[in-house]
């Protein structure tokens, strides 16, 4: 994240502190920077999610931050080459309640990075192009009315050229897919229960894994299930493996 050519690790902990690892040898890894954000945000944050964006696009990476009491946290890389330090740039309180995923992706073509944010019983939208005040512009917003667990941005399971925003909520590991039709503009295209037993969407990825050209969105739950939906020109309607 610090253009030094060395590769990071991000991680977050139960006592409130983001920490950046960085690679010092075969198997090594130095802690190079750390927040504790209690110092921000007061009390002593359970943090939830944390992911790596450029949302202002820059050209220098920042490190996003969610907690369990609402709290979203923005610390962008200071550009200076070869520092590990990252400045608190943006935050916004969503209220009392958990973050519990965040994501990022230029999901609607416009060359701006999109911020994913589950929190409570909401997915969101943000994106921040208008310049240096970071303005948190908010794109898209659903209230499914049951908690969002998890969010994914950019992937493109038709493989039609336009990417979704997917999320994972309720119970029998339901889905939502929007997909972007335009700029700003997000269409839902599939909504449904796909899990067998009483498990909550707490992890979702999206890769071709078999190499047929068409990615498969992986979901996995508090039950211990690893749910796999696919979608290919023989089966256009996403089924589950």
């Amino acid at each position: 994240m610090d253009n030094d050519g060395i590769p990071e690790i991000v991680a977050v902990d139960e006592d409130g502190n983001v920490t950046v690892y960085e690679n010092t040898g075969d198997n090594s890894y130095t802690s190079v920077w750390q927040n504790d954000t209690s110092n921000i945000v007061g009390n002593t944050p359970y943090m939830q999610s944390v992911c790596v964006c450029d949302l202002d696009d820059n050209g220098r990476r920042e490190i996003v931050t969610g907690d369990d009491m609402g709290n979203v946290l923005i610390f962008e890389w200071n550009g200076i080459s070869g520092s590990d330090n990252y400045i608190l740039v943006a935050q916004h309180d969503f209220g009392y309640s958990k973050v519990y995923d965040l994501c990022c992706a230029d999901i609607d073509g416009d060359g701006e990075q999109e911020l994913g944010i589950a929190y409570d019983s909401s997915a969101y939208l943000y994106n921040f192009s208008s310049g240096w005040a970071w303005p948190w512009n908010q794109e898209f917003s659903d209230n499914v009315g049951s908690t969002v667990y998890s969010v994914l941005c950019g992937c493109d399971l038709n493989n039609n050229g336009s990417k979704e925003f997917i999320f994972g909520y309720d119970s029998y590991d339901k889905v939502s897919i929007y997909e972007s039709t335009a700029p700003d503009t997000y269409v839902l295209r599939f909504d449904k229960q796909v899990g067998s037993q009483n498990g909550y969407p707490w992890a979702m990825d999206c890769c071709d894994m078999d190499g047929n050209g068409y990615q498969e969105l992986f979901i996995g739950d508090d039950m211990g299930q690893l749910i796999v939906l696919t979608n290919n020109a023989s089966a256009p309607e996403i089924s589950v493996l």
